[in-house]
Formats: C-alpha cells, sequence, structure tokens
C-alpha cells in the first residue's frame, strides 16, 4: 500500500530531526573534550619544577598486608647472598639500605669470628692453606666448594672398597650423619624416596655494619620428615 503524503513529511521530518540530533551529541563531546585537554601547542616542551626531596612512594599491598608480610622487608634467598652480591649492594646503594635483609642459611659463615675456633672451621681452614692455591679461606663460596668436597669424599668412603655406581647411589640414598661446615643440630639425611639431602634451615639477618649475616631465631624443619 502506497504511503499518503502526510506520512512521507512526517518520516522526512522525523529522519531530520534524528540526524540533528546525532550531530548534535557528536558536536557536545568535541567540545567537551576541547574543554578537559590543557592547550599545548605543537611541538612544545613542557618543564615541571619541583624544589624539595620527593619521598619514596610504594602502593600497600593489601594481599601482602593480609598476610601479615612487611612489603618494606627485602627478602633474600640462598643462592644470592653471597659476599660478592652483598659487597656490591653496599657499593651501590649503601650499607643503611640493605641493612635487616632476611635469607636463610645452612653453613658456618668463615668471616663470622665467632667460629674461629670451631673444630670443623679449623679443619676447612687446613685444607685451604695446604690445597686452596692461593684462595680466601673468609669467603663463603670457597667454604661452601670444600663442604660439598668433603660431603663427596664420604660418599666414596662409604660405597664400599670398590666403588661402584649401585654402592655410590646407595651412599647417597641412605645419608644420616652431619659434616664439619654445616651448622650445629643439621643433619644430612636421604633415603631411597627422598633425595633432598638438607630439609634444615637457619633465618639470618644482614648487618650493614659489620657485614655479617646475624642468626635469629631456632633451627627450622623446612621438610619435616
Amino acid at each position: 500500500m502506497a504511503m499518503s503524503k502526510t506520512s512521507k513529511v512526517l518520516l522526512a521530518v522525523a529522519g531530520t530531526l534524528l540526524v540533528l540530533f546525532i550531530v548534535g551529541v557528536i558536536g557536545v563531546i568535541l567540545v567537551a573534550e576541547s574543554f578537559s585537554k590543557p592547550s599545548v601547542p605543537e611541538n612544545s616542551v613542557l618543564v615541571l619544577n619541583i624544589s624539595g626531596d620527593l619521598p619514596d612512594y610504594v602502593p600497600e599491598d593489601q594481599f601482602a598486608k593480609a598476610l601479615g608480610i612487611n612489603p618494606e622487608q627485602i627478602y633474600m634467598n640462598s643462592v644470592a647472598n653471597v659476599k660478592p652480591v652483598m659487597d656490591g649492594m653496599v657499593a651501590a646503594l649503601g650499607a643503611p639500605y640493605i641493612n635487616g635483609i632476611i635469607t636463610v642459611t645452612y653453613g658456618k659463615d668463615p668471616q663470622d669470628p665467632k667460629w674461629n675456633n670451631d673444630p670443623g672451621m679449623k679443619l676447612y681452614r687446613s685444607i685451604i692453606a695446604k690445597y686452596g692455591g692461593g684462595a680466601n679461606p673468609n669467603d663463603p663460596q670457597v667454604a661452601y666448594g670444600v663442604s660439598k668436597a668433603w660431603t663427596f669424599v664420604q660418599l666414596l668412603y662409604r660405597s664400599g672398597k670398590t666403588p661402584t655406581r649401585a654402592g655410590l647411589m646407595n651412599a647417597l640414598t641412605s645419608m644420616n650423619y652431619s659434616q664439619p661446615l654445616l651448622l650445629p643440630g643439621m643433619v644430612q639425611k636421604t633415603s631411597r624416596t627422598d633425595r633432598f639431602i638438607l630439609s634444615q634451615m637457619q633465618l639470618q639477618r644482614f648487618n650493614g655494619s659489620t657485614r655479617l649475616w646475624v642468626p635469629f631465631g631456632r633451627l627450622i624443619e623446612a621438610r619435616p620428615r
């Protein structure tokens, strides 16, 4: 059925009004954006003058807060807490900044004078003096190497008079003894189903003034077994 003349006029008027409405909305949006943006000439440079020191700002971590974790406390794993790393951090950031870092350990620190009269430390120093080839006995990494070597030699001894792979594996999976450079109370322990040699750890905190790690708390069973 053909549209009447009146219907055609109304349709045309409605279409015109719709177009005007859309154009008006777009115009309002463009004007609003022009007022909300600062007028900055193209290729210009903005200079911000700030006086005084700006405080460090770290957003509060609600998840850490809920767990009782202090986000300002620095934690470090036992692999990274070696002397070269700590000396480099002190040189780059300053002792006060890294003072109080918390980590874990399982070995005696040859830098710490409290171990000077310890039988295990004396044995270690005698080995380095005789076979170290000029290695620094106060370097914890050197002590770490000797500690691992001592354990491996013990495994060879326990492998039998004529060591075999089977004998070595048997010795490796039946460890239950300490060694000279482990902290007091620590034991190397394995089984055929548990081959993680160490499961105990000691918390310690870095002293930026002495550059020594200071143990605190008791020996922790990280994996009770």
